[in-house]
């Protein structure tokens, strides 16, 4: 079975995909949960997971947090979507804006889709880019001003943060490329459009050794405080962070 909540209302939707992990729990407790993400995303395991059940014959979900906004999960998961919708164990997506024809798709093959779009958004003519682009040029006081934007045009915080792990993501892959023996690095790559490789080569000259593999941990390490038993709030932590630049 897949589910998969998404929209710019991210509350909402990260409320729905949680229920379901929740129910699945308390219904069966000795099930097991798998959490792949963007950054660690393996197509052996996932297609283990779809084809595949537990030695003992117990339950499985896979709860997935943004996973399609890595490239190559996406073009497996777009393949695959019949074996996974015919697959005893649940998976749930939680997506910001996945693509229309991938929606459809899910849908074709059996797939419980639910949006939730956010009431009086504003944002739409703010160029989200612009704070990758900054972050890439690493002028933390343009990054703070458009930060500062961003939130009084409406977007969310979580789309704000988003977007800078997606740069961050990028200038650490192009980055690793320079190492021979970063064979995953380059196939990575290899799905990124030119224009978009070439402007994180060009950033990440901006960070000496070992920043980028730091600034991705203190990212890691924010969105898991914001998600934590006692909640740091995502906004206050990613201007610290960005100030810290």
């Amino acid at each position: 079975m897949i589910y998969l909540f998404h929209g710019t209302d991210g509350e909402r939707a990260r409320g729905k995909w949680r229920a379901v992990i929740e129910t699945f729990a308390k219904k069966y407790p000795t099930g097991a949960i798998f959490r792949p993400d963007a950054e660690h995303f393996s197509a052996e395991q996932f297609e283990e997971l779809a084809q595949g059940s537990d030695l003992f014959g117990e339950k499985r979900l896979v709860a997935a947090d943004r996973l399609l906004e890595n490239e190559l999960a996406l073009a497996f998961v777009s393949e695959a979507l019949d074996l996974i919708a015919a697959s005893p164990t649940v998976f749930v997506f939680l997506e910001t804006a996945p693509l229309k024809d991938f929606l459809r798709a899910v849908e074709k093959a059996g797939g419980k889709v639910e949006g939730f779009e956010a009431k009086f958004v504003k944002h739409s003519v703010f160029n989200i880019f612009a704070l990758a682009d900054a972050l890439g040029a690493r002028d933390r006081r343009q990054l703070w001003v458009l930060f500062q934007a961003a939130q009084f045009a409406g977007l969310p915080a979580e789309e704000i943060f988003w977007k800078l792990v997606w740069q961050t993501k990028m200038m650490l892959l192009v980055s690793r490329t320079a190492d021979q023996s970063a064979d995953k690095a380059e196939r990575e790559l290899k799905t990124v459009k030119p224009f978009v490789a070439g402007k994180a080569a060009r950033y990440a000259k901006n960070y000496q050794p070992g920043e980028l593999e730091k600034l991705s941990g203190d990212l890691v390490a924010l969105w898991h405080q914001s998600k934590s038993e006692h909640p740091r709030d995502l906004a206050v932590g990613l201007e610290r962070l960005i100030l810290g630049l």
